[in-house]
């Protein structure tokens, strides 16, 4: 969570439009291709990989929606970057598993969170100031 912040400052001050998604997003997709590439491919067995590797994909996602709903308030920007690491959350863990929609419910929550995000904008409610503070 600590590189969603980091980059230009907090999400809520990121107006620029042109970003396509954050720095921890491209760091955790060049880490998952170098982790195949180095150590993966090299084996014959792909089902035992895959089998091995879709609970390493399963934990990326359930981690990232943990991170991304402590996220709050967030500006336009914020919300433009949020709305583009949903999208290349799935790309970034396509390598692991034979295929995204097969992870099961990290993958619908990844769906169903993405969709919430955008449709209902919950995360810049009027309710905002009563929910708790941890």
């Amino acid at each position: 969570m600590g590189i969603m912040l980091q980059e230009n400052g907090p999400l809520s001050s990121l107006d620029k439009p042109d970003v396509p998604c954050s720095l921890y997003m491209k760091e955790l997709q060049g880490f998952i291709s170098r982790v195949m590439s180095d150590y993966f491919r090299q084996f014959q067995c792909v089902d035992f990989i895959y089998d091995s590797t879709e609970s390493i994909a399963q934990r990326a996602i359930e981690l990232f929606l943990r991170h991304a709903s402590l996220l709050r308030p967030l500006g336009e920007g914020g919300k433009m970057r949020l709305a583009a690491d949903f999208a290349q959350m799935e790309m970034a863990v396509a390598p692991l598993c034979r295929r995204v929609s097969d992870l099961g419910k990290p993958y619908r929550m990844l769906r169903s969170f993405r969709s919430v995000c955008s449709d209902c904008n919950l995360l810049h409610t009027k309710y905002y100031h009563n929910f708790p503070k941890y």
